[in-house]
């Protein structure tokens, strides 16, 4: 990895946090092996949603998932795990290494 994982959430949040395109705001970052997760929060693709909507952040994960590939340097691929709709603490982006 070329990045530490801190260094990670710093960064995303410079690009996609409050101060940045506002997007989310990415809690903590870290491994599983060689999985990533990103817990996030005020994510805009949920914004306006009612408990339990079906709704995925597609939108937001596919940001975070091309800044992890590029701060990492590494592909990924991504999906949605846990949602703060559906009653997680946070979303959650996990990212598997692309073969």
């Amino acid at each position: 990895m070329s990045l530490s994982l801190d260094d990670a959430v710093s960064k995303l949040n410079m690009a996609l946090g409050k101060d940045g395109t506002g997007l989310c705001i990415v809690k903590r970052i870290f491994a599983e092996g060689e999985n990533i997760k990103v817990y996030t929060y005020e994510t805009v693709c949920s914004a306006g949603e009612p408990p339990n909507s079906p709704r995925k952040c597609t939108f937001t994960m596919g940001a975070v998932w091309g800044a992890i590939e590029q701060l990492i340097g590494k592909r990924f691929n991504g999906v949605h795990s846990e949602c703060l709709l559906r009653g997680s603490t946070h979303d959650v982006f996990e990212f598997i290494p692309f073969e």
